[in-house]
């Protein structure tokens, strides 16, 4: 029931804040380089956090790690929750956040710029998941299939190599973009060499 109660509060925070844009706030000339600047950045840091859930906390400390990590075993597991479920791990984070950026930004204490890429950000980091159920999903539809066949939310297809054992690419969620460069850089085996440094090695 609090996840469906933070779910519902953070999308009617998120109509006003369309209402307010549309309203008050004068979006930038370039208003959609921006969203995809923002919608970029919070693909990069879903595969940062996909791999510290995956490999760096135990499934008995965290309820959000045991459920990625269980998703590698039953792959299915995320198509047969409901949307709050799905919502549910990011939004007591997520929903502080949002609010304490909506206010400064609809008294013009942030440029329209940085309140438009950080709501770009946000939009990412919220529906990472629904987007991650999507690729999942055998028929997620058609408005759905063809945002994945656009690029801007991450395929079945892209998101597939995840699933290969050991699972050890291809950890972005959002929009896959960040997939190809980061899996050259071997940046999950670089960050866990960091991790590992900073006394939290590698559990799964």
């Amino acid at each position: 029931m609090c996840a469906r109660y933070y779910s519902l509060l953070w999308l009617t925070t998120l109509l006003l804040w369309a209402a307010l844009w549309w309203q008050a706030i004068p979006l930038p000339a370039w208003w959609p380089l921006i969203l995809l600047a923002g919608w970029a950045t919070a693909d990069a840091g879903s595969y940062v956090f996909h791999v510290i859930l995956d490999h760096h906390i135990g499934a008995e400390r965290s309820a959000m790690a045991r459920g990625f990590q269980e998703h590698h075993a039953d792959r299915l597991k995320i198509t047969r929750e409901s949307l709050s479920q799905v919502l549910a791990p990011v939004m007591p984070l997520l929903l502080p956040a949002w609010l304490l950026l909506s206010a400064p930004a609809a008294l013009g204490w942030i440029a329209p710029g940085w309140a438009l890429y950080l709501c770009a950000v946000a939009l990412g980091v919220g529906f990472g998941q629904v987007i991650h159920r999507w690729s999942h999903l055998p028929d997620p539809g058609p408005v759905v299939i063809a945002l994945q066949r656009m690029g801007l939310v991450v395929s079945a297809r892209a998101h597939d190599a995840h699933h290969r054992p050991p699972h050890g690419s291809a950890y972005a969620i959002v929009s896959g973009w960040s997939n190809p460069l980061f899996d050259a850089v071997a940046l999950d085996r670089r960050l866990s060499a960091v991790l590992a440094r900073l006394g939290y090695p590698r559990v799964a």
